[in-house]
């Protein structure tokens, strides 16, 4: 048998081909569609390249659009009226007056507030979530956590903006709390206004829109995180569960909440 004899058997070339890196399907735009349809994909590709400039400039716009439907709705002098009473405070034509003036000057600052502090609150409930998730045994980082919880939010914040400037367009000059339970997607919106504070705040977080937002940060947790559904609910209820509490004690210890 000769050595030297050239071998013509195919060498086996699957060590050295290189493992393809994964690549998203869905562009950000297809992203905030698909988040009505197939969410779980979009969490998918999340995972593999976060996406967050155009969600959030379309939160702000959104936001912007809803304050501004509102307030050629508000009646703001009653409202005031409104709150003072609440309180158990009188005031004067002159001092109404002045706080009225107060008030429509910060409703136009209003819109400069919401472009900066919604990236601010976003950043922040942000970081409260990947606390939270590493604490329960997530495996992700800042940019996917704050990526996912943007995704999570746009399809419930659409929908209830779209429906609350349809309704409060239908009505006439109305009082804030009047704004407040326009659209009866909360318990608080079916108390009594004879109701206790902290009732009226513990039944307001029972929201359809609320927990069509906790279902999809479950959901997009469980896939950008790698943990279990439970886990992942762990994650998201703790911080919510937080954050009604706060809102029943202010109730309790803050006149006028």
């Amino acid at each position: 048998m000769n050595e030297d004899r050239p071998s013509y058997e195919p060498e086996l070339l699957e060590d050295t081909v290189p493992a393809q890196t994964p690549q998203p399907r869905l562009g950000s735009g297809a992203r905030l569609l698909a988040m009505f349809t197939t969410p779980a994909k979009v969490f998918e590709d999340i995972r593999i390249r976060p996406s967050w400039i155009l969600v959030l400039v379309a939160m702000i716009l959104l936001s912007i659009g809803a304050q501004i439907v509102v307030r050629h709705h508000l009646d703001l002098e009653g409202s005031i009226i409104e709150n003072m009473e609440r309180m158990g405070q009188d005031v004067s034509e002159a001092q109404l007056d002045r706080i009225v003036a107060r008030a429509e000057k910060w409703s136009v600052a209003g819109f400069l507030v919401t472009i900066v502090v919604t990236p601010l609150l976003m950043i922040l409930l942000a970081g409260i979530f990947l606390v939270s998730l590493r604490t329960t045994g997530g495996d992700t980082d800042f940019r996917t956590t704050f990526s996912t919880m943007l995704h999570a939010f746009w399809p419930p914040g659409l929908v209830s903006s779209i429906v609350t400037m349809a309704v409060i367009s239908r009505m006439g000059m109305v009082s804030q709390q009047a704004l407040r339970h326009a659209v009866k997607s909360n318990l608080a919106a079916f108390l009594p206004q004879t109701a206790p504070k902290w009732q009226a705040a513990l039944a307001g977080s029972l929201d359809i829109f609320s927990i069509w937002v906790v279902v999809l940060l479950v959901l997009g947790f469980s896939i950008t995180a790698r943990i279990s559904k439970g886990r992942a609910a762990v994650a998201v209820l703790v911080p919510w569960a937080v954050y009604v509490a706060g809102k029943v004690v202010l109730a309790m210890v803050v006149p006028g909440m």
